[in-house]
């Protein structure tokens, strides 16, 4: 069967108005993520190879965790490739590890190589093998660990696929890994020798599903404690600031009052998400809960400012398409916050549904398009897009509204009720173009009665709106207060709605002292 004879979303399993993939018909999927979960548990193999060579690292690392299984003996079965396996040990195991890995004359070996990494990470799960507290850190240690790190943020590169086969290699020479005649044993060595062969891709993809299966099975287990702890300490690292822009009156004392304000204005709208972003709080392990809700509020800001520097659609054709946009997507922010992490998920996962469905019909027209190349390139990247947030493959496709809900209840829950009504409704009219703004925007009387005075097609120009531009100001302070309330913070930046009000009230001033 051709590409253009498949059905969209083919194997998927209805149910309602949510098309769900067979991997999920099946079963409830867990996921990890490599960089979020995986990766933090796996990074002192990365150090071990680095410090010590590939061999000698893998070496050291497998030493000390057949040593570490070797000496547990609880019920629970733990893989000591993850490193937060290592607080399942306790007191009288530790020294009887370090004894052994002394008469190994490996101890030496491992305090050498992750020494710096102990000290950059004092609640490092092998802070036992040091006998010595964590010494201060220095800009240059954390420099080299930055491009340590940025090395195995691409799971298929040879760096991170060297540390990520350890977890399969451990087990073997544990004697707790057995295959079967039909999967056979993968060749983990083509990984270190023939990388980027047939027999190292056949290896690293049987490694890298091996890890997902082998770390969510123990994910509970595990907890997420350390890598939580991970990487909030490397943002304590580097705090994740962005500069705010500067502005100086004297660089626009040329411009006329109107553009010269206009300027100011979006130096407050820039400023407004910058100071926001910069003092929430944020926690890198579950990233996605303040990215999310940032990006939605910068999207207010780009929609406000590209309104503001294009007084062609400060009107009632185009402008309230746009404030229609800015009204929607606060309702969306003030009812993400009423249920926050919960609710930024499902937008998430929406978001993610939709791009699948789009790839679908890009993949069944692929075969008949006459630019099939260029349908090609936008899929594959769209696709790692998905990916590198969820497997397409496992990604549900929902037809229906993300929230469930229609934009009026969402309106109720959020408190927008008023908004609703006496913004988002009539703005919808020129959104879909319906009569009740048609019918007053495109249309005029004939003045000939022997037409009846019928209605006839026209394009009214409009002159700029300001009440448009205090609108879009209005909608996006309403959002800034929104962030502002639920993450209590206070900021310096002027509202964009307030600072037109003092300009006009300024300006008014001017113009009666003048008269």
């Amino acid at each position: 069967m051709s590409k253009s004879e498949r059905k969209i979303l083919e194997g998927y399993k209805q149910v309602g108005k949510r098309f769900i993939p067979p991997m999920l018909s099946i079963g409830e999927f867990r996921g990890v993520s490599w960089i979020t979960e995986i990766l933090p548990e796996l990074i002192w193999f990365g150090i071990l190879n680095e410090k010590l060579g590939i061999r000698k690292g893998i070496d050291v690392g497998s030493k000390i965790a057949k040593n570490a299984n070797g000496i547990y003996n609880k019920k629970e079965p733990t893989n000591f490739a993850f490193l937060s396996s290592y607080k399942f040990l306790d007191e009288p195991q530790k020294k009887i590890m370090l004894n052994e890995l002394s008469n190994e004359n490996i101890l030496e070996s491992l305090r050498y190589a992750l020494s710096t990494f102990y000290d950059l990470f004092p609640e490092f799960p092998l802070d036992f093998l040091f006998d010595t507290p964590p010494q201060n850190i220095t800009i240059h240690d954390i420099l080299n660990f930055k491009e340590t790190l940025a090395r195995y943020f691409n799971r298929r590169d040879k760096a991170a696929m060297l540390i990520q086969a350890n977890v399969e290699y451990i087990l073997a020479i544990c004697g707790r890994v057995f295959y079967s005649e039909k999967i056979g044993v993968p060749n983990l060595e083509a990984i270190v020798k023939e990388f980027g062969s047939e027999e190292e891709k056949k290896a690293s993809s049987h490694v890298r599903a091996y890890v997902n299966s082998a770390f969510g099975s123990q994910k509970e287990l595990l907890t997420n404690h350390w890598s939580k702890y991970f990487w909030n300490r490397c943002f304590q690292m580097e705090p994740l600031l962005i500069e705010l822009p500067k502005f100086n009156d004297d660089d626009f004392k040329e411009l006329r009052s109107f553009e010269r304000s206009l300027t100011k204005y979006l130096h407050i709208l820039d400023c407004g998400y910058i100071e926001r972003f910069n003092k929430i709080p944020k926690d890198l392990s579950k990233s996605e809960n303040f990215e999310i809700i940032c990006a939605l509020l910068v999207r207010q800001v780009s929609i406000g400012k590209r309104l503001a520097r294009n007084p062609d659609i400060l009107d009632y054709h185009v402008g309230t398409i746009l404030l229609r946009a800015l009204i929607d997507n606060h309702i969306t922010i003030a009812w993400i916050f009423k249920d926050y992490e919960d609710r930024i998920q499902k937008y998430i996962l929406h978001g993610l549904g939709q791009e699948k469905l789009y790839l679908e019909h890009l993949e069944k027209t692929k075969d008949t398009d006459n630019i099939a190349q260029d349908v090609s390139k936008i899929i594959n990247a769209n696709e790692n897009w998905i990916n590198s947030q969820r497997y397409s493959f496992l990604t549900e496709v929902n037809v229906g509204s993300w929230s469930g809900l229609p934009t009026r209840v969402m309106a109720n829950q959020a408190d927008c009720t008023d908004l609703y009504n006496f913004a988002y409704t009539p703005f919808s009219a020129s959104t879909h173009s319906m009569w009740n703004h048609v019918g007053k925007y495109n249309v005029t009387t004939s003045e000939n009665p022997l037409h009846k005075y019928c209605l006839i097609p026209t394009d009214y120009e409009m002159e700029p709106r300001i009440d448009v531009l205090l609108n879009s100001a209005k909608y996006i302070q309403k959002s800034f207060s929104a962030f502002d309330g639920y993450f209590n913070i206070t900021c310096e930046t002027k509202g964009p709605y307030n600072y037109w009000l003092d300009e006009i009230e300024k300006n008014t001033k001017s113009s009666k002292s003048k008269d």
